[in-house]
């Protein structure tokens, strides 16, 4: 599958697949801003590298991708990351970030 080919795929049908090449796109086109979201909420490189990647591993984990469906790709994405810095200052409080 060629880039051009993943571009106009649904993130739900990309996600669905388990495809390795999927999952590379996801992370090419979108972990930067991702880090980007995490380094203002947490200031610490190795916590925000930690919140992409559990990120990431929400969503290969996720059962239900309906979600997907009526979002676009990043919003889904960005929404996830949220909810992870929030579990995390709730759990470690924000003064540990």
């Amino acid at each position: 599958m060629g880039q051009s080919d993943m571009e106009g795929m649904q993130l739900k049908t990309l996600i669905e697949s388990r495809s390795k090449e999927a999952f590379d796109h996801l992370y090419e086109k979108y972990a930067s801003s991702l880090m980007g979201i995490a380094m203002r909420a947490v200031s610490d490189r190795a916590t925000a590298q930690e919140i992409v990647h559990d990120t990431y591993l929400k969503i290969w984990n996720k059962k239900n991708f309906n979600e997907f469906e009526h979002r676009r790709a990043f919003s889904c994405m960005a929404g996830i990351s949220q909810e992870i810095i929030s579990e995390k200052n709730r759990t470690h409080g924000i003064n540990e970030f």
